[in-house]
């Protein structure tokens, strides 16, 4: 190729010159115009010189120890320096002195490291942790406050007793608490009734009447009738009749009332945070960068180790390790705890019906002064008495609680006290307790102050320690010791030791040493596992004057009903023997023992039955002994519906209804379910579990609204038999409910009426009808077909002839699955 330039294109243009290229191809030259810019190929301008600015500013995403803001803010760069809003780095906790309207660098700020990510178009900031705000994990409490429920109706329960001791001296008992409840509390009344051949042994003994009501929101119960005024651990607990007031945290099982520990951290970036209690996994969180509080709920009582494990996005882990301390004789800070009783002290309780002393008033009071100190103090009057007494609990960090109290009485012109002193260790192998307790003589309060023959002890110690071997056993001691009014002086020192045995045995070894004296006893038992329900067991007892021996077999009773029994016989090297029988057959209604038993040519047989009644919703129930609350589950008349407690199946509803589930702990939040996979097809329910806490003391009435629905599956065909195409839409003109044709043809339809008419739809405006009857107390789902679909033209004949035929149908084209 040549390029030629005698030949210019235009040379009076003053921006192009234009040019003839000859292009070589062959013999023929082939001319080209090629135009270029004027001056090309004359040399460049030089280039302007670059001015850099001195301020610019960007828009980016504010990140504070690798947790992302969510802010995008503008950032002015000045100087190779980053300016941000006072206001807007005051509430990302970073800490400035400047006016709120105010450019700060932010890269000049003490303690701040600052990282521009251009990719990311985000201002990275790492700050001090201590500067971000403190973050409160986990709860602190082990659920939610439940409403406490209750419904109206009555309870009896009963516990009969039969026995023919030497075969010529029967005698029966039947202890009996009548009980009425609802939603103003409870009314109840126990007693005993026997029948024997003495006279003594004749006739009704009340026991305790008494009205008692909760209340959940004020943590309060009240009591009028009889009643136990118990008014601290250092007290005297006596009986009386009258009114009492009374903190009770047990009706409000989710609150927790002693000082738990917390667990503290720091954070640099979002981390996981998972806290391990004596090894064991409690708790995982998600913790954003800062200071953090870990409140959580360690199920233990005594001393623990707690292990708080931090790991970031990289991986990278951080593991404190804390030692702690938990009583629950402690109250945490301001929580208080109460107790008021006014009335009469009862008098020969269990021998006269109705026989009351002198008026009494007994208090007590109990408040966290802190987490660590908790303060106690009792009051008693009485004519002629009083009794005043201050007490406290200190926790020692990690080394246990110790208890001190000190009362002071007057009785009679004459004063005594009383002083007392205890330590408690609960460790993870190893714990130890002792209280002392002592009196001067002129001591004197409640329990003693109606009756002169009742005489206090002068002084009382206990000292009590466990020690854990790990696969070595256990083993533990007591001292105890005791010197009464008279000065006269009991100790015993107990040794025990336990050791699960391969084979599913177990060895336990106790030595009783009375002190000062030559009384000795060792006791050495052996039990074997043969199943989760029988045992056979092994016990030797030798003393200074004689050697026991026992074997017994049991099998006991399954939750749900069935048949134990126990098997006994001991002997001496002296001859003598002693030989028991007994059977247990326990019900969903009741249960019934019996048995015998011999020593030596004498012999005795019994018999007994326990269980109650329950009268509630317009039912009588029958059911196991019910000590505390129950739940009446209706599933609105529906039979034979399976019901499960806590995941525990109870049994099926009566041909009414309904289920009583005995056994239920007062005010505990429980889980009472239908099990749906049991639940025939044609029974629908809208919720099939519910929670809920009844009161203490009566029943609450739980419903499921479980409907029957007649349900069907239908084969639908065309004119000439064929099954309809699938996907084609039906409509159940009775209901409004709509379904769509399946494989074959099939289609399911629920809540069928005695007539029914389908209206089918097919592709454009291709429609059709369907007339069926069905019997509507059809106990299942029902397979129906196949019926044809006929088009509309013929509608008006067909639903005539339909109508006047239906009341005759004998055969419907169904059938049960």
């Amino acid at each position: 190729m040549r390029v030629s330039t005698r030949r210019p294109f235009d040379p009076t243009s003053p921006v192009w010159r234009g040019f003839w290229v000859k292009l070589g191809v062959g013999a023929v030259p082939v001319w080209l115009v090629m135009a270029v810019p004027n001056g090309y190929g004359q040399p460049l301008p030089p280039p302007p010189s670059r001015i850099a600015p001195t301020q610019i500013t960007l828009f980016l995403e504010l990140v504070v120890n690798e947790r992302a803001s969510g802010q995008v803010v503008p950032v002015v760069v000045r100087d190779g320096h980053y300016f941000v809003g006072a206001a807007v780095l005051q509430s990302l906790h970073v800490r400035t002195t400047a006016g709120a309207s105010t450019l700060v660098a932010v890269d000049q700020i003490a303690g701040v490291a600052v990282q521009y990510d251009s990719i990311g178009q985000r201002l990275k900031l790492a700050v001090p942790t201590d500067w971000l705000p403190s973050q409160e994990l986990g709860s602190g409490t082990p659920s939610t406050a439940f409403s406490a429920q209750s419904g109206t109706g009555i309870l009896l329960n009963y516990d009969f007793y039969a026995s023919n001791p030497e075969r010529n001296s029967a005698q029966a008992s039947l202890l009996s608490e009548q009980r009425v409840f609802g939603g103003w509390g409870s009314v109840s009344n126990t007693g005993v009734y026997r029948a024997g051949a003495q006279a003594t042994d004749k006739g009704y003994v009340r026991y305790d009447t008494r009205w008692s009501y909760s209340d959940t929101e004020r943590i309060r119960s009240y009591t009028a009738g009889d009643l136990i005024a118990a008014p601290l651990s250092w007290g005297s607990a006596v009986r009386m009749g009258g009114l009492q007031v009374a903190r009770n945290f047990a009706i409000r099982p989710d609150l927790v009332t002693y000082p738990l520990p917390q667990f503290l951290g720091q954070a640099a970036v979002p981390s996981a945070v998972d806290l391990f209690i004596n090894g064991y996994k409690a708790s995982s969180e998600t913790v954003q960068p800062g200071p953090f509080t870990l409140n959580t709920i360690p199920y233990i009582n005594g001393a623990g180790e707690a292990s708080v494990v931090t790991t970031d996005a990289l991986g990278r882990q951080v593991v404190s390790t804390v030692p702690f301390y938990v009583a629950n004789t402690l109250l945490k800070k301001d929580i208080s705890d109460y107790s008021l009783a006014l009335g009469a002290l009862r008098r020969d309780y269990g021998v006269q019906n109705f026989a009351y002393g002198p008026a009494v008033a007994s208090g007590a009071y109990r408040v966290g002064w802190s987490d660590t100190f908790t303060l106690e103090g009792r009051a008693e009057m009485a004519s002629s008495l009083a009794v005043l007494g201050v007490g406290g609990v200190r926790a020692l960090g990690t080394w246990g609680v110790v208890n001190t109290a000190w009362s002071q009485s007057q009785v009679r012109g004459q004063s005594g006290r009383q002083v007392n002193l205890g330590y408690q260790y609960n460790g993870r192998s190893f714990g130890v307790g002792a209280q002392h307790t002592a009196r001067s003589p002129g001591y004197a309060d409640l329990a003693n102050y109606d009756g002169a023959s009742l005489q206090l002890n002068r002084r009382s110690t206990q000292v009590s320690s466990s020690l854990s071997l790990g696969q070595a056993g256990a083993l533990s001691a007591a001292y105890f010791s005791i010197e009464d009014a008279v000065r006269q002086r009991t100790r015993l020192l107990s040794l025990s030791y336990s050791k699960p045995l391969p084979g599913n045995a177990f060895l336990a070894l106790n030595l009783n040493k009375a002190v000062g004296q030559r009384a000795l006893s060792l006791q050495v038992q052996l039990t074997f596992s043969l199943d989760e329900r029988s045992m056979v067991g092994l016990t030797t007892v030798r003393d200074r004057s004689s050697t026991n021996s026992q074997v017994h077999y049991s099998r006991s009773t399954r939750a749900d009903g069935g048949l134990g029994w126990n098997l006994a016989y001991a002997g001496n090297q002296n001859g003598s023997s002693y030989r028991q029988a007994s059977a247990t057959w326990r019900t969903s209604k009741t249960q019934w023992q019996a048995g015998v038993y011999a020593q030596g040519s004498d012999s005795s047989s019994w018999m007994g039955a326990t269980g109650s009644v329950v009268a509630m919703d317009g039912g009588v129930f029958a059911a196991n002994r019910i000590n505390d609350a129950f739940v009446l589950v209706s599933t609105n008349g529906v039979a034979g519906v399976p019901i499960r407690y806590e995941n525990q199946l109870v049994g099926r509803t009566d041909a009414a209804g309904h289920i009583l589930v005995p056994g239920v702990p007062g005010f505990y939040p429980a889980r009472v379910e239908v099990d749906v996979l049991e639940l025939p097809d044609h029974m629908q329910l809208s919720q099939s579990q519910q929670r809920l806490s009844v009161r203490s003391g009566s029943g609450a009435l739980l419903r499921f609204n479980i409907e029957k629905t007649l349900a069907a599956r239908i084969t639908l065909v065309d004119e000439q038999g064929r099954a309809l195409p699938v996907g084609w839409q039906v409509e159940h003109l009775q209901t409004g409910q709509k379904a769509v044709v399946g494989w074959d043809g099939l289609v399911y339809l629920e809540g069928l009426k005695a007539l029914n008419e389908l209206l089918v739809r097919g592709p454009g405006t291709t429609r059709c009808r369907v007339r069926f009857p069905v019997v509507v107390d059809a106990p299942q789902v029902l397979r129906i077909g196949p019926l044809a679909c006929r088009s509309e033209s013929g509608e008006q004949t067909a639903w005539a002839t339909f109508s006047r035929h239906v009341g005759v149908l004998t055969q419907p084209l169904y059938r049960h699955e």
